[in-house]
């Protein structure tokens, strides 16, 4: 609404500006009455939409929010205008003490005072300048902060996170924790790099603690995806939706739902998730062809298939983790054996406890029909993640194994494994949460 009463005097005031600097005496008066009369204009429009706000939020409850990128940005505008107005007088001022004869000796001021207000005019009021420069405004300032303010460490680790160089990235955020043990963000990315090393009970305990200090649909995610991991489905499910409850645009909620969702065998939910995702990802369509599969369509799930490899090779061009495990996933899936093989294998060279791979492995192996390689790859799994062993164990690809002795006291000892990790989960005390 302040837009519309605003945004035709700030078009009408630039063009009354550039036509006063041609010299000529009525742009100049017009000018004048412009600084003179927008200013009181400005404050009742403003003053008329917070009192019309009031009267409309009347009898609600009120909310603290915390200071938004709009609000700051709109600071920056308040500062740059005091700036501008400030120029506007000073040249007045000029102007006035030269027409008497006083002080004709201005000419720095002057230009200064030109300088200040053409930069006014390029920054607040030409269309294409001045909006990107105020809307990026408090990502330049995160930018500063993150290479030599106070959250160097904690930008620092985040990098190193993205980048799989995990010690450098638990080393930065460690020290970052340390000298500010209030902010949530440390604990969360913590959290994510321990997801990265496969240590879920520690992850889960971060995001715990992530959560404590501030609720947000990231610490939501982690902490979703650390107990989906450990074997507590419905709880990371609950997680998963409360950060969409926060955050329904949240990227890969809707996407470990839809995990979530498979694990339990809840297949048509699943789809409704995957469905909804806004974020077209190869997680989301590896998601979507397990669920075809699970339902009998070879040929939906194949081409849900390809979409993956498609996506992850585009993602391995921006170093996105996980990306080519993924590939060879697919190419598993899609009976593509040499592929997934020649995949596989350089993965397990650079990261021989990747799980995805050996999962990748286990899958080719089925299909060269060679079950001492998958008990292999399945005692390798399982005490890394013992979850992950029962859904290998239980995928309709597997089930034909559990005719054997040795396959059913696999299943076995990941379900006891699993059900250890489970009552861990059940019993973990979470931290207070935190008033602030």
């Amino acid at each position: 609404m302040r837009g519309i009463f605003l945004g035709p005097p700030l078009v009408g005031g630039l063009i009354v500006f550039l036509s006063a600097t041609t010299g000529a005496d009525f742009w100049g008066r017009a000018l004048a009455v412009f600084i003179l009369t927008w200013p009181p204009m400005a404050l009742l429009v403003v003053a008329f939409s917070k009192i019309s706000e009031a009267v409309r939020k009347r009898g609600q409850p009120k909310k603290a929010a915390a200071p938004t990128a709009r609000a700051q940005a709109r600071g920056t505008l308040l500062f740059l205008a005091g700036i501008g107005f400030a120029s506007i007088v000073a040249l007045m001022v000029c102007a006035t003490l030269v027409a008497e004869g006083e002080n004709s000796d201005n000419s720095t001021l002057v230009v200064a005072g030109y300088a200040v207000i053409f930069g006014f005019a390029a920054v607040i009021l030409i269309p294409g300048v001045g909006l990107p420069l105020l809307i990026g405004m408090p990502s330049i300032v995160r930018l500063f902060r993150s290479l030599a303010g106070r959250e160097k460490d904690l930008y620092k680790g985040m990098r190193c996170a993205l980048t799989q160089r995990l010690g450098d990235a638990d080393t930065c955020l460690f020290r970052y924790r340390t000298r500010y043990p209030k902010d949530h963000r440390a604990p969360l990315w913590q959290a994510i790099v321990l997801l990265q090393q496969y240590r879920q009970e520690e992850a889960l305990g971060l995001a715990d603690e992530a959560l404590s200090l501030q609720l947000s649909p990231e610490g939501f995610l982690t902490r979703g995806q650390a107990l989906l991991n450990l074997g507590a489905t419905e709880e990371a499910l609950s997680d998963f939706r409360s950060g969409l409850a926060l955050n329904p645009r949240m990227p890969f909620c809707r996407s470990f739902s839809g995990y979530a969702l498979i694990d339990l065998r809840r297949l048509d939910e699943a789809i409704a998730e995957f469905e909804k995702e806004k974020l077209k990802s190869s997680l989301l369509f590896m998601g979507m062809g397990a669920v075809r599969r699970f339902l009998g369509d070879r040929q939906l799930a194949a081409e849900e298939y390809k979409r993956a490899i498609r996506q992850a090779a585009a993602d391995q061009l921006f170093g996105l983790p996980g990306s080519a495990a993924l590939i060879a996933c697919a190419r598993a899936e899609l009976g593509e054996i040499s592929e997934a093989k020649e995949a596989a294998a350089r993965i397990l060279e650079k990261s021989p406890s990747d799980l995805p791979s050996r999962y990748a492995v286990a899958r080719i192996a089925m299909a060269e029909g060679d079950p001492d390689r998958i008990e292999t790859m399945l005692r390798e799994i399982i005490p890394v993640s013992p979850h992950q062993g029962v859904m290998a164990l239980t995928d309709p690809e597997f089930t034909p194994l559990l005719t054997e002795e040795r396959f059913r006291r696999l299943l076995a000892w990941a379900l006891g494994a699993r059900g250890q990790n489970l009552q861990r989960v059940n019993s973990r005390v979470l931290p207070p949460a935190s008033a602030s």
